[in-house]
């Protein structure tokens, strides 16, 4: 996103993408599901920004909203000051606030699903993406091995340790995550696939698990999804995997099909708002210069 355009168009078919996921799903779980059609409910079928479960969505369009200022934010910076602001802030956010066992890190910086955390990876993506790496690519394979197993110790002994609930070790915006996260961006983001095909199937599965976000923390689905999985049948079985794997792979069709839907949706409306975004956009590249 650092190296493209960010326009209000792409916002406006996020909300879109959104809203009408939002709606097709509200209707199938009034249908099915065993959650109330409450008036609660309805507002949040309906206007889904309103909800907590889109969390993602929310803070996703308001970073959409401020990259072109952080753009020229990190454009001013430079090299060596990008490098300076990104080692300070992590430094800040992953150890001082998030580690600190004296401190509540949500009071400072809203938890790993707030717009601080996701300026961070954002402005920490673009530095990877324009300037060359310093640490050879194995480097990196090493770093994550060793995040990875520090968060698989944790785990396993948290309990024993018990650490003070402000210290969250495993949570998203920890050290540890970040690391890891940071080295599986590194050594995958120059793969590229020879076949053309496999390439295209890939496509249209990730853009597609974003559908599947959608459907899995949506108000009225979510219990009738966990209905669907009989979970208590399978606890302590090896066949809960399956189970799980199975489940979620079904939801693959699902969301294809409701992104399709939801690009035919966008091109009818389209022209009803174009003219107003396309005069939004300018006025905010005139505030981005």
């Amino acid at each position: 996103m650092a190296s493209k355009t960010v326009t209000i168009q792409k916002v406006v078919r996020l909300l879109v993408d959104v809203g009408f996921a939002s709606v097709i799903l509200l209707v199938f779980g009034a249908i099915f599901s065993t959650a109330p059609l409450s008036a609660s409910n309805l507002v949040r079928g309906i206007f889904p920004f309103t909800t907590f479960s889109y969390w993602y969505v929310n803070t996703y369009v308001l970073l959409l909203l401020i990259a072109p200022f952080l753009n020229k934010i990190m454009r001013d910076l430079g090299e060596k000051r990008h490098k300076g602001l990104l080692i300070f802030w992590g430094i800040l956010i992953c150890i001082l606030l998030v580690m600190n066992p004296f401190v509540n890190a949500t009071v400072y910086i809203g938890h790993s699903n707030g717009i601080v955390w996701f300026a961070f990876l954002y402005m920490t993506g673009a530095y990877l993406k324009q300037y060359a790496l310093r640490l050879p690519k194995y480097g990196y394979a090493v770093v994550g091995g060793c995040s990875l197993c520090a968060l698989v110790v944790i785990e396993l002994i948290s309990d024993k340790l018990h650490l003070p609930a402000q210290m969250q070790l495993l949570e998203n915006n920890s050290i540890f995550v970040f690391l890891l996260s940071l080295s599986i961006f590194v050594l995958l983001k120059d793969v590229k696939l020879s076949n053309q095909k496999v390439g295209n199937v890939l496509f249209v599965l990730s853009s597609a698990s974003f559908f599947i976000y959608l459907i899995q923390e949506h108000v009225m689905i979510r219990p009738w999804i966990w209905k669907q999985l009989h979970i208590t049948d399978f606890a302590g079985s090896w066949m809960l995997w399956v189970h799980f794997a199975g489940s979620v792979l079904l939801l693959w069709p699902i969301a294809i099909l409701i992104k399709f839907l939801s690009q035919k949706w966008f091109c009818l409306i389209r022209p009803l708002f174009t003219k107003g975004t396309d005069w939004i956009e300018k006025k905010c590249s005139r505030l981005a210069k």
